[in-house]
């Protein structure tokens, strides 16, 4: 090989090395560093979705007595008769207590035969109701009202206050927050993970929560109750967590 020869073919690998290198991908920067947007002592965002209802609670201002019964006769013009009587009796009774129209009313019941004596005999069995607005004297009105039947009397206190009402509805929705996050730090904990934030955040609907049913044989058993659930809220809450301090 003669020297000149050895000088082209020099020159045409230079050339090829030097167009290869042309059409290779770059390097990266030597000041950037390929964890820098991701630290390698940190797992993935982690979130935990946590869903809780809460209850508001109001002073009752008003309540509804249910007072049974059950009339019978030959005939339904006799039922009927008997009914209007004792309505008649349970508005004599509430009327010291409550002098405003529609305080007593009926609440429904079902119909019935049956045969006694010979003779078929047409038997319903309903109840009243009786409305107490003012529920400073609601125990004297218990007592009246239990002499006019045999049955147990059911009691059913409200919240007719708006005011209250939305008060109460408030304080549902924080109280299903402050569950959701009591229910989050334990399950975080026991899973080795601790609270950072809060990813989301969703309030559901308003429910109003209806009156529990009381039953009373005896009007001295009666107590009021200095509150009750008025309304409950739905919250869903996205929490993110973290590695617990100790594991980072």
């Amino acid at each position: 090989m003669n020297l000149s020869s050895f000088r082209l073919t020099g020159s045409l690998m230079l050339v090829v090395l030097t167009a290869a290198q042309g059409t290779s991908t770059p390097t990266a920067k030597a000041d950037r560093r390929p964890t820098d947007s991701v630290k390698t002592s940190h797992a993935q965002a982690r979130r935990m979705t946590i869903v809780r209802t809460g209850y508001g609670r109001a002073k009752p201002d008003s309540a509804t007595i249910e007072v049974p019964y059950q009339v019978e006769g030959v005939s339904l013009e006799e039922v009927e008769k008997k009914q209007r009587d004792l309505k008649q009796q349970l508005e004599t009774a509430v009327k010291p207590f409550d002098t405003k129209s529609g305080t007593v009313y009926g609440s429904g019941g079902q119909s019935g035969q049956v045969y006694r004596d010979g003779k078929t005999l047409t038997n319903y069995t309903g109840s009243f109701n009786v409305y107490v607005r003012d529920l400073t004297r609601f125990k004297l009105l218990l007592g009246e009202l239990s002499k006019r039947t045999t049955f147990s009397l059911s009691v059913r206190c409200k919240v007719e206050n708006i005011a209250a009402v939305q008060s109460a509805m408030s304080r549902a929705q924080l109280n299903a927050v402050a569950a959701a996050r009591r229910r989050a730090d334990v399950l975080a904990k026991a899973a080795g993970t601790r609270i950072v934030g809060i990813w989301e955040l969703n309030e559901g609907e308003f429910t109003v929560v209806s009156p529990t049913e009381i039953p009373f044989r005896k009007p001295a058993e009666c107590e009021i109750p200095t509150e009750i659930d008025v309304a409950s809220a739905q919250i869903t809450i996205v929490f993110e967590l973290a590695p617990s301090e100790h594991m980072q």
